[in-house]
């Protein structure tokens, strides 16, 4: 069994996609932690072999992996927003940004690479067919950067990377799963909104710190897929 802790859309998109495992869920408002006390029964995991956490960065998560006390495969659902804005290619040795949140996302990682069989993802920008940020872009009249570069995951492709991760031995590693693409977001975008026949976007016209994510070590290590990582386009 399964436990998905924070099953939100992504991890609802991999039960569909992988409907063989059996899976405990569990929601954000279901388990909290402070440092002395965690709001929640945490006894399924003596029930399961595997978990998957997923909950955003927050003090209440960073407590909540504190608490943990599971033996099995435990794979952290983690962001590229941990990493310092530069220009370059950014592979998963890359500097700790010094943020607030960046911080706070090293914490989680830290405490959680404690566990036994534990693999971290550092997750781009989340999309799909349902889900494209062009979308929200539009609704919401908002001016992206032009000549930012998109660092972006398609949501198959991080349910693909949970199942490489449950079904191989990767343990005390991070992984980047990020696109191998990298265009302008005026070049993407213009082209998604066009394709969706959206509205054009306005675009901001300021200098930017272009970074590229790399994701070539889970695509070496794992991947015989040509199509993983290779949907931005």
């Amino acid at each position: 069994m399964l436990a998905l802790i924070g099953a939100g859309y992504t991890l609802q998109k991999f039960k569909s996609i992988y409907p063989a495992y059996d899976f405990y869920e569990t929601h954000r408002d279901n388990l909290l932690a402070t440092e002395d006390h965690v709001k929640g029964d945490l006894s399924f995991l003596d029930k399961v072999q595997g978990l998957v956490f997923s909950l955003p960065p927050s003090k209440s998560a960073l407590n909540l992996v504190r608490n943990l006390n599971f033996e099995g495969k435990a794979i952290l659902l983690s962001s590229i927003g941990v990493y310092s804005k530069e220009e370059a290619v950014i592979n998963e040795t890359g500097a700790i940004g010094i943020s607030e949140r960046s911080q706070l996302i090293r914490q989680i990682e830290i405490e959680f690479l404690k566990l036994p069989e534990a693999v971290v993802l550092r997750l781009g920008g989340l999309f799909d067919e349902n889900r494209h940020p062009v979308k929200y872009i539009i609704k919401n009249n908002s001016h992206p950067e032009a000549q930012e570069l998109v660092n972006f995951v398609h949501i198959d492709d991080v349910c693909e990377s949970i199942h490489f991760m449950l079904k191989n031995r990767g343990e005390h590693k991070v992984y980047n799963i990020v696109d191998q693409n990298h265009p302008t977001k005026e070049e993407y975008y213009t082209k998604i909104a066009s394709r969706l026949n959206l509205e054009p976007i306005k675009f901001s016209k300021n200098p930017v710190v272009k970074s590229q994510i790399d994701s070539s070590r889970i695509i070496s290590e794992f991947s015989t897929n040509s199509d993983f990582l290779n949907k931005v386009r």
